[in-house]
């Protein structure tokens, strides 16, 4: 992949790199709520929190839903963490487990199970950053990270956003 970080501390992607497709993406949708969609493949996952797409999480909106589909089983490890970064040179949110916190393996051992998280109902592992606004002034990077030194040899999830963008600030 061709890029390099200018002086801002974005990261400028050229060549080949830039028409790659990427693993995420916005649906229109007809009324308040947007979902943005992200595949995560836990075998790539380190122990550092590390943007997990090109695609950004749209500034000053409420996270109001949390869901996760797992898609390919996880095999190996022990949990992961999903977060929020902000993606220019200095961080003004840093919440690596704001989405997902400890997401066990368990909870990613079956084909089509699910897990979901709202403002009213976090469960064990919604994070701090569902039901509120993330109000950064600036788009938010979508980090992932595993929580151990043990990696996952396979597992593939798909990580829905759900947010709207709110009048009260």
């Amino acid at each position: 992949m061709s890029n390099w970080t200018n002086a801002d501390g974005l990261t400028i992607y050229y060549g080949a790199s830039e028409a790659t497709p990427g693993n995420a993406g916005e649906y229109h949708t007809a009324g308040f709520a947007k979902p943005l969609e992200v595949q995560i493949d836990l075998a790539t996952l380190t122990e550092t929190e590390t943007a997990v797409t090109r695609v950004f999480f749209p500034k000053d909106v409420v996270l109001w839903k949390v869901e996760v589909l797992t898609d390919e089983v996880a095999a190996t490890g022990a949990a992961i963490d999903v977060g929020f970064l902000s993606h220019e040179g200095t961080p003004v949110v840093n919440d690596p487990n704001g989405i997902l916190a400890a997401l066990p393996a368990a909870s990613m051992s079956a084909l089509g199970e699910t897990f979901s998280a709202t403002a009213d109902n976090l469960g064990t592992y919604g994070g701090a950053m569902i039901g509120t606004v993330c109000s950064s002034g600036t788009p938010l990077t979508i980090t992932a990270s595993r929580t151990t030194a043990t990696a996952f040899t396979t597992g593939v999830i798909k990580l829905t956003l759900h947010w709207y963008r709110s009048s009260v600030r």
